[in-house]
């Protein structure tokens, strides 16, 4: 007990103090949610496969998604990147 007689450790918080961290934690979720994610790295030169071409397609590396189909296919720039913008939606 303190000098007032009361025990601090039963005494209820202020309600600023509750809303202020509530108010950092929904701050801090929302930097979390909005902050930008890395992509997963385009596989190594000669292993990649058609599933990581769709994959790169899909988030919008095309050079990356043609160097992979012609490591694949082995055909011209001209053909892979036909194939390529075929495969977007």
């Amino acid at each position: 007990m303190d000098a007032r007689g009361s025990d601090w450790q039963t005494e209820t918080m202020p309600w600023w103090d509750i809303a202020l961290g509530a108010e950092l934690l929904i701050l801090g979720f929302l930097v979390w949610l909005l902050a930008p994610r890395r992509a997963a790295a385009p596989p190594v030169h000669g292993q990649g496969t058609m599933d990581d071409v769709q994959r790169l397609v899909r988030e919008g590396h095309t050079i990356a998604a043609i160097k992979i189909y012609r490591g694949i296919h082995g055909g011209g720039l001209k053909e892979a990147k036909e194939a390529v913008d075929a495969m977007r939606p």
